[in-house]
């Protein structure tokens, strides 16, 4: 499949490093016909915390016979009646914040909600109402979560209340707000509500513009997210302009001092916008003219991930369908002998592209927002 790279920089948020207080984690208990404590939160790791009172016995047989769990113990006490969270003096809400990243690596989404929604609840309490910085900051980080876990209405719905929280402290023109814009636009792209999608991309482009200005590596990742959900909507010259602008952006980047410790990333990012341009250009037959853009792509692929790494392959492959295509549009089934050399190496490793169609895929930086 052809492929360019749609940006997600809207990452999970930190919490502030002035909140200091403590939390500790409190879950229900069942008790089996054998007397063995059984936790029932759906948070894995806090299954074995054990209370201060008289379960703190039967808690610990419980941990002898789970030994592996034992770690789990120094992070506080349980409260045998309610699923929550408790304030005490061995877990804050930063260590909460990164415990949830974890589960995010681990692949475990649901945890990963249920303590981000114990945090707001906790600052809740604390503030006594919702609209506080570090609330629209796990808002921000929940639709990401819930964007990894394919649950995309709900993505949009956190977006959402992160932008609104927002907006109402920071004004409609800050920074935080076009990150969290940034996400919604890839919650809608998800949904494929693209007349949405393109709406968030656009404001958020509006306030990165007068933010960074120009020339920035932001301004440039929202500029090829538009032009992804434009080739998405058939908008093929729009889709063009934008592409060939986070282009231009990134040549310039490229060229800049400040920017030296970031070179392979820029050229990486120049050869997928280029592969970008070469879908459109496949899309209307100007066969040339996208075999030159996935060659550009190609070579600079090759100088920073080597010859055999799966994004080169693609690259390949897109190379080799564009002859493909080329060739039965001119009713000639004579080829380049480079293309040969391709579609020889594509063939010999068993990754030619069978499908056929011009395609993009969206690559993601879903970095929380720290906390």
């Amino acid at each position: 499949n052809v492929t360019s790279l749609i940006h997600n920089d809207a990452g999970i948020s930190p919490i502030s490093e002035g909140i200091e207080s403590s939390l500790d984690v409190t879950y229900p208990i069942d008790r089996s016909s054998t007397g063995a404590i059984q936790a029932c939160s759906p948070c894995q790791p806090f299954l074995d915390l054990f209370a201060k009172d008289t379960n703190v016995q039967r808690a610990e047989a419980a941990a002898e016979e789970h030994p592996t769990n034992k770690a789990t113990r120094s992070l506080g006490p349980v409260d045998v009646d309610n699923a929550q969270f408790v304030e005490s003096d061995h877990l804050s809400l930063k260590h909460m914040h990164a415990l949830a990243a974890d589960e995010i690596k681990a692949g475990d989404f649901d945890e990963a909600l249920f303590i981000f929604h114990e945090i707001i609840r906790l600052l809740i309490e604390r503030h006594g109402e919702e609209n506080n910085i570090h609330v629209g900051a796990i808002w921000h980080n929940i639709g990401i979560v819930n964007s990894k876990a394919k649950r995309c209405k709900d993505a949009v719905t956190a977006c959402q209340k992160a932008i609104q929280i927002r907006e109402n402290l920071l004004g409609e023109n800050h920074q935080e707000v076009a990150v969290s814009l940034s996400q919604l636009g890839i919650a809608y792209m998800d949904l494929r509500q693209y007349e949405q999608s393109l709406e968030a991309f656009r404001r958020a482009l509006k306030i990165r513009e007068d933010h960074f200005g120009c020339h920035h590596v932001k301004v440039a990742k929202i500029l090829n997210n538009m032009g992804c959900v434009l080739f998405e909507m058939g908008e093929l010259s729009d889709s063009e302009s934008a592409f060939k602008e986070a282009l231009e952006i990134h040549r310039v980047l490229l060229t800049s001092a400040e920017n030296s410790t970031n070179a392979d990333s820029t050229l990486l990012s120049i050869a997928s916008t280029q592969c970008s341009i070469g879908s459109i250009q496949l899309t209307r037959k100007e066969f040339n003219d996208a075999i030159s853009a996935f060659d550009e792509a190609l070579v600079l692929q090759q100088s920073v991930l080597g010859d055999d790494h799966k994004t080169v392959i693609t690259t390949m492959q897109s190379i080799d369908h564009a002859h493909r295509l080329q060739a039965e549009e001119e009713c000639c089934f004579k080829i380049s002998n480079d293309y040969c050399s391709i579609g020889e190496y594509l063939s010999k490793n068993s990754m030619g592209n069978k499908k056929g169609d011009a395609s993009v895929t969206y690559d993601r930086e879903d970095n929380l927002c720290e906390f």
